[in-house]
């Protein structure tokens, strides 16, 4: 089955300094609602189901504040 955001976030660790590939976690990802997206470097991420259902490019930087998570 599909798992919320927040359910995805715990398979990662928590790290500050993001890289490539690490999860993006947002509990309020400007829409209302919790929101995960894939860190691409340069402060860019891919950001999927925005307005709707395209898949995105657009900085990490949206919404409540991101927290980085890697899964090794």
């Amino acid at each position: 089955g599909d798992l919320a955001p927040a359910q995805l976030a715990a398979y990662g660790t928590p790290v500050s300094d993001p890289m490539p590939g690490d999860i993006i976690y947002y509990a309020d990802g400007g829409m209302g609602f919790a929101h995960i997206a894939i860190y691409i470097g340069d402060g860019q991420a891919i950001h999927s189901g925005w307005n709707g259902n395209q898949t995105v490019q657009q900085s990490a930087n949206v919404g409540s504040g991101a927290a980085y998570y890697r899964v090794a």
